[in-house]
């Protein structure tokens, strides 16, 4: 978890954030890829209040960690052991 949507804000407008974010393109320098696009996506969601204000490297880094124990290890039995959760926030 990265926030949780103010009041009001539907899927649409989390959509609009998205895609004004470009996608990566090849053979560029610096390097873009899906790392790239999810570390813009999220700066972009934390400008428009969609996001807590968290150390994005770090919740990536963190998830990427906790998506390889998955694969090296098979799906837990409780999908809630699946959640990461980068906020200070209460699940």
């Amino acid at each position: 978890m990265i926030g949780k949507l103010p009041n009001g804000v539907t899927i649409d407008h989390v959509e609009g954030v998205l895609k004004s974010v470009p996608l990566p393109v090849k053979n560029q320098n610096p390097e873009q890829n899906c790392y790239t696009w999810l570390r813009e996506a999220i700066v972009a969601l934390q400008q428009a209040g969609y996001a807590d204000a968290i150390n994005v490297n770090e919740a990536i880094n963190s998830g990427m960690a906790r998506a390889q124990k998955t694969l090296d290890k098979g799906r837990p039995k409780d999908w809630r052991k699946l959640f990461e959760n980068a906020t200070k926030r209460p699940l």
